[in-house]
């Protein structure tokens, strides 16, 4: 839909042998990008589907191609991207 942005879900599955080693960033049809989960940070506990809210894009239209970009900061371990898919809450 063509809607005003008020916040965007990510819901994102993937599995990997160490989940803080990863990074995730959305990109706007528009080209803001919102980095929604840095690496290094931590967490530890991915090894299924999770859900994640930037508000980064509030104002922007939501028509267009988005961009979600994944990647491993530390080579040695393996994972999978399962799915992903973007939900707009917007007006």
């Amino acid at each position: 839909n063509n809607l005003t942005i008020e916040a965007i879900n990510a819901y994102v599955c993937l599995s990997h042998d160490r989940p803080s080693d990863l990074s995730i960033a959305l990109s706007s049809p528009q080209g803001t990008r919102s980095v929604l989960l840095p690496p290094f940070n931590g967490f530890d506990d991915v090894s299924d589907c999770f859900n994640i809210i930037s508000n980064m894009f509030y104002g922007e239209n939501s028509n267009g191609n988005w961009t979600i970009k994944i990647v491993d900061k530390k080579s040695g371990t393996t994972g999978s991207i399962g799915s992903w898919k973007l939900t707009v809450f917007g007006r």
